[in-house]
Parts: C-alpha cells; sequence; structure tokens
C-alpha cells in the first residue's frame, strides 16, 4: 500500500475455510510476509492460500497469529481458479490484521477505517477478519 511501511509480518498468517453451518472445512497458512521493499513495504503480490476442502466453503477467516502487524488492502476470493468476489482495493484503506490492536498507530494511522466484518463494523487493527463467498 502506497504511504505507509512495514506492511508485512513475521508471524503466520491463517486462511480458515468454513462451511454454511461455521464448521471449518479447510485451512491454508503461510509465514513471513517480509517487508522487503526500499520503504520497508511487504511486496508479495496476491499472495495464494490455497488448501483442498472437505466440503463446500462460504466463509474465510483470515487470522494472524501475533502482534507484528499485517496489513491487506484487497482479498480476492476464488472458486475453482475463477474470482467469486473482490473486498477491498489495491492502495485504499485496509485491514490491519494484529494481536495488538494499538498497531493501527503510528504510519498507519488514517489507512485503518472502519471496515465491515461479516457484515458488523469493525475498527482499529484486529487479529482476525471474516469474510463471506
Amino acid at each position: 500500500m502506497d504511504g505507509i511501511s512495514n506492511e508485512g509480518t513475521s508471524n503466520t498468517i491463517s486462511v480458515d475455510f468454513h462451511s454454511a453451518d461455521g464448521k471449518r472445512v479447510g485451512r491454508a497458512n503461510k509465514t513471513n510476509f517480509a517487508n522487503t521493499s526500499p520503504d520497508s513495504c511487504a511486496w508479495e503480490t496476491n499472495p495464494v492460500f490455497e488448501t483442498i476442502l472437505s466440503a463446500p466453503a462460504t466463509k474465510i477467516r483470515v487470522r494472524n497469529n501475533g502482534n507484528d502487524a499485517f496489513m491487506v488492502d484487497k482479498i480476492w476470493l476464488l472458486k475453482g481458479g475463477e474470482r467469486v468476489e473482490t473486498y477491498g482495493k489495491n492502495d485504499s484503506n485496509g485491514w490491519c490484521l494484529s494481536t495488538d490492536p494499538n498497531d493501527e498507530n503510528g504510519n498507519w494511522k488514517g489507512y485503518v477505517s472502519i471496515h465491515r466484518n461479516y457484515g458488523k463494523p469493525q475498527a482499529s487493527c484486529v487479529k482476525d477478519i471474516g469474510f463471506n463467498y
């Protein structure tokens, strides 16, 4: 995201896939989204979290397992390789994922805004956030 630094994290980011009844039907993890660019941004373009599901998924939950914040500005949901939903947009306000709610301060202030978490207003850094398919 333009205008901020330290977007990446050394923590593990998990994506849990849930069925309509709330049962977890799959999980994908990725560790160390390093701040590798000269301005300390995480430059992994469109990382993919992929898994085999035990049943159809209707929701996902993106989670950060620690207090090293991770900034996300856009999420694409795909089924069978086809994009079915988009949340957010590049270089806009985004979601701060961290177990430390104070991580929204500093150079991220103004970029973390009230957003919807399964339809409910949510502000600040949060450890996880959900999206519907």
